[in-house]
């Protein structure tokens, strides 16, 4: 792996790391292009993003924002509700986690995310130290020619 490749990588998984504040990920504002805020394409971001946070409390599988049982229908029109009341994302994440539990956040806050997005890359790396490792280990044995397996007959035991 070049230098090159890894870096992209590493920035990646250092942007995880970093420390940022709480509930980050809950706020978002958008905006067209002139900078005035569109309010209804705001309220249609907020609503999309907090039905993708979330996981449908039926199967624990996929999100809400997909998925199609009458309890993920319910909770999407619970969400527009409480967006149209002017609740904040941060409060209405918190409502459903006291409802349901962490479980029911696709992405687990804080350190648990974090884990859960930089545990394969670990597995991958000590994965290619063991392939690496059993590689050197095969490549430097010694190669002896093996010894040619003669009888040791002496010629005056053959009776011609």
């Amino acid at each position: 792996m070049t230098i090159r490749a890894f870096f992209p990588l590493a920035a990646f998984s250092l942007g995880l790391l970093a420390a940022d504040r709480p509930g980050a990920t809950l706020d978002r504002v958008s905006s067209n292009a002139g900078g005035q805020a569109n309010p209804v394409r705001a309220f249609e971001e907020r609503r999309d993003h907090l039905y993708k946070t979330f996981l449908a409390p039926c199967c624990w599988r996929e999100a809400v924002y997909t998925h199609r049982s009458s309890e993920s229908m319910m909770m999407r029109k619970e969400i527009d509700s409480l967006l149209r009341e002017g609740r904040p994302d941060a409060e209405i994440a918190a409502y459903y986690v006291g409802k349901y539990g962490e479980r029911i956040l696709r992405e687990p806050p804080g350190v648990k995310g974090r884990f859960l997005y930089l545990l394969p890359l670990f597995a991958l790396l000590v994965g290619l130290a063991a392939v690496l490792a059993a590689l050197k280990m095969m490549s430097g044995r010694s190669r002896r020619p093996v010894p040619a397996i003669t009888p040791n007959i002496p010629d005056s035991d053959w009776d011609w």
